[in-house]
């Protein structure tokens, strides 16, 4: 299994864009992971990103073994780091890279509380989003959190400071829940057509509906979720789950948001035997006004 890989792609128009995937090699010259942890232990999986200058900087979860071999959800999120790639213009099995552990992650059998999850950049802040989960249930309750850092200061983990009860705070203990039912992984854009933030979101993190909101500022207040589109796989096949919505800002049109969503099965041998599953699958939504998204073709 290779946990992680990098695709670049050049151009905006799918018909003419080209994407070109990288991977990391093994001892033995087998496919492995891009990019993995300096302690040896576990594996990443990148969420989110950003460019600053030259530099690239990465979120990434690290992540754990635990379970079953036939286990989809067989591995439990040990911590948070960030990646700080120095020449991101290379190819990426070229790149120089550092590690940071992130000190506001906690993980405890009651409640998951961490950082990466989506990232804006924002007239010279970085706007960096988390994920709250109360645990201890059927299903995690998942909620949305921020923080903040001057972009020219994102590695200095004591310059962050954390959104909670109307102002920006050095405590992380103190952030506040922005908005509940997000997911462990969603988007925060600038959306200049409505001179709106949208963030777009799997709710509950698995599960057929997509999920829109809306605000004036990266904080919020956040308007009430709007939906999106309603997935069909998990209809059509109960072995299957949606999750991982997000909008890509920076390939949609001036009236439009591009999301995409992936499709997995509970049964990892049920995923592994079918190839067509485990495809991100793109939709086109038309903004209709500042407080509904039209799903398109």
């Amino acid at each position: 299994m290779v946990n992680n890989s990098v695709a670049v792609q050049r151009g905006k128009d799918p018909s003419a864009a080209s994407v070109e995937f990288f991977w990391g090699r093994g001892p033995t010259g087998e496919p492995a992971a891009l990019l993995t942890p300096t302690d040896g232990r576990g594996w990443f999986w990148l969420r989110s990103g950003v460019r600053i200058g030259r530099e690239l900087w990465l979120f990434a979860a690290h992540v754990e073994k635990a379970g079953g071999e036939d286990d989809s959800f067989g591995f439990r999120e040990a911590g948070a780091w960030l990646i700080r790639v120095e020449n991101p213009d290379d190819r990426p099995t070229e790149w120089r890279s550092t590690q940071r552990k992130l000190p506001f992650s906690s993980f405890t059998p009651t409640r998951n509380r961490t950082f990466g999850t989506a990232v804006l950049q924002n007239e010279g802040w970085i706007y960096v989003y988390g994920v709250d989960e109360d645990l201890g249930r059927s299903f995690p309750r998942k909620h949305a959190m921020v923080a903040r850092v001057a972009q020219s200061e994102l590695g200095e983990f004591g310059r962050w400071r954390f959104y909670g009860q109307g102002r920006w705070q050095e405590d992380p203990a103190q952030a506040a829940r922005i908005f509940d039912r997000a997911a462990n992984e969603y988007s925060v854009s600038w959306l200049p057509s409505m001179a709106e933030f949208i963030s777009v979101y799997t709710e509950n993190g698995l599960g057929p509906r997509i999920n829109a909101r809306l605000s004036a500022r990266p904080e919020g207040p956040w308007s009430e979720a709007i939906e999106v589109y309603e997935c069909p796989e998990m209809q059509r096949d109960k072995g299957v789950y949606s999750y991982e919505a997000k909008a890509h800002l920076e390939l949609s049109l001036a009236d439009e948001i591009i999301v995409t969503y992936v499709v997995n099965a509970f049964d990892f041998w049920h995923g592994a035997s079918r190839a067509e599953l485990y495809w991100p699958r793109f939709l086109r939504a038309r903004i209709a006004n500042s407080r509904s998204v039209n799903p398109g073709p």
